[in-house]
């Protein structure tokens, strides 16, 4: 199994764009969210040790340590879903499916591993949202020469977190668990009411210190 963490990106790029199972979408979707960390970290980076900016260094610090943890969280998912694809996914589909026991078994094992799959882009949506919440923060006090850099950090921070809704949905599509799917489903929605008017509210503000407003 690939290690992407220890390789060159172009491979990653390569298997992506493949036709291989994995890497896919939800693994693509972390790596974008891991993006728009880095861009909050490297406004932070900017952002400290400038007179302008002195009254606003420990909380700007406190936010590079938070983008970070962003960042190596999710670039930590983008490898995690693609290993929970293949110990979970591909061998439940390969299960035998001739008699009734041997479907029922494979059914449930693709339930699991449905159950199993969820779990990483749905890690990247909470993600996702907190980035957004310490975007907004950067934007009010970050340095005005970057700004522009927390608009596209926004931007494909909310890329990722579309990216491993649709992860998280087509999963849920083949979970005969009713309680398991109203819990994924009520997050979902939840984080799904929030995170857009989030995303458009930092981009307001970027776009008026660009203006100059």
């Amino acid at each position: 199994m690939e290690r992407y963490l220890e390789s060159a990106m172009k491979t990653y790029l390569d298997d992506l764009a493949d036709k291989k199972d994995a890497p896919g979408g939800g693994s693509a979707s972390a790596l974008a969210g891991a993006l728009g960390a880095a861009l909050g970290s490297m406004v932070c980076q900017f952002t400290l040790g400038k007179k302008k900016y002195a009254d606003v260094e420990g909380d700007i610090l406190i936010l590079l340590g938070r983008f970070e943890d962003h960042r190596n969280t999710l670039t930590d998912l983008m490898q995690e879903d693609v290993d929970v694809f293949h110990t979970q996914m591909a061998g439940a589909y390969v299960l035998p499916n001739e008699t009734d026991e041997q479907k029922r078994i494979r059914r449930e094992a693709i339930e699991n591993a449905c159950k199993a799959c969820c779990q990483p882009p749905l890690k990247v949506m909470r993600r996702c949202a907190q980035i957004m919440t310490d975007l907004s923060e950067l934007a009010d006090i970050g340095t005005v020469q970057l700004v522009s850099d927390v608009g596209v950090g926004a931007a494909l921070a909310m890329g990722a977190f579309e990216g491993a809704r649709f992860n998280v949905e087509i999963n849920i599509k083949f979970i005969a668990d009713t309680l398991f799917n109203q819990s994924v489903r009520k997050e979902v929605d939840s984080l799904s009411q929030t995170v857009p008017a989030a995303k458009a509210s930092i981009l307001e503000k970027v776009r008026e210190k660009i203006q100059g407003k």
